[in-house]
């Protein structure tokens, strides 16, 4: 039996796509209809946009464009904020003395050093010229009412608020002058658990090592090391979903805190 193949490549195509990534087409009713072009060509703006945006975020430069003009205003006597002064407590004058004391002759001896620190919103001070050192090995903390201001300090000491006035130093680094040496000296720990639920052990700590700039062809050794270190060598393969007693009765945070200084050393 012999098929003629003749018939069927003279036949016009039965169904002929629309093409969808042009601008508009025209329907079999020569009905126009919009395609996909502006979405895709929107989304190539959108991704130029948003690069531009991140290189002038990461380089500094944005932040210098939109405050530039706050600091004017900043520098005009009638716009000028005037925070209250510390109250007349012989340990917080104490304290107060030695930050100005080390700031005044540059002696960055404590691990952390905040000097009359202060951050306003509008015409409401939620942190005013608060001073304090935190020595090396020293467990600090910060107690007070709600809105006392303790959680816009650790925004401002992590560079997620800026300081209206004041100053904050780790070793020689400024967080007003070296921000990004300063916030890289610097670890947080949030309020609530910044763990992802559906990884592992292995991959969390993969996760934050490559965050945090170890070359990969070191990570995994350092990984290896800081599973023994914390003794979860025996369920490191398993999900934190799944470990979350193991998680609550982890006491030895120190050895975590330690991983980003002793890479910065």
């Amino acid at each position: 039996m012999e098929i003629n193949n003749n018939a069927y490549s003279d036949a016009s195509p039965c169904f002929e796509p629309a093409p969808f990534l042009t601008w508009s087409y025209y329907l079999e009713n020569n009905v126009e209809t919009w395609g996909i072009g502006r979405e895709v060509l929107g989304m190539c703006f959108c991704g130029i946009f948003y690069f531009v945006v991140l290189v002038l975020v990461e380089s500094g430069l944005l932040k210098l464009v939109v405050s530039y003009p706050r600091r004017m205003l900043n520098r005009l006597p009638r716009f000028q904020f005037k925070f209250r002064e510390q109250p007349n407590d012989d340990d917080v004058l104490a304290e107060s003395n030695r930050v100005g004391d080390m700031v005044s002759a540059k002696n960055y001896q404590d691990a952390l050093i905040v000097n009359d620190l202060c951050k306003n919103f509008g015409n409401f001070a939620a942190v005013s010229n608060i001073n304090f050192a935190v020595r090396h090995g020293e467990c600090f903390g910060l107690l007070g009412v709600n809105g006392a201001g303790k959680t816009t300090t650790f925004r401002m000491l992590t560079g997620d608020e800026e300081f209206s006035q004041g100053n904050v130093y780790n070793d020689q680094n400024s967080l007003g002058k070296d921000r990004g040496r300063f916030l890289a000296r610097i670890g947080y720990c949030p309020q609530f658990d910044a763990i992802i639920n559906v990884l592992t052990g292995r991959e969390m700590l993969q996760l934050f090592a490559s965050l945090r700039g170890i070359p990969s062809d070191q990570q995994k050794f350092q990984v290896d090391k800081w599973l023994d270190k914390l003794g979860n060598e025996s369920c490191h393969h398993k999900i934190f979903q799944s470990l979350v007693p193991w998680l609550h009765s982890l006491h030895r945070f120190y050895d975590i805190i330690r991983f980003a200084e002793e890479w910065q050393h």
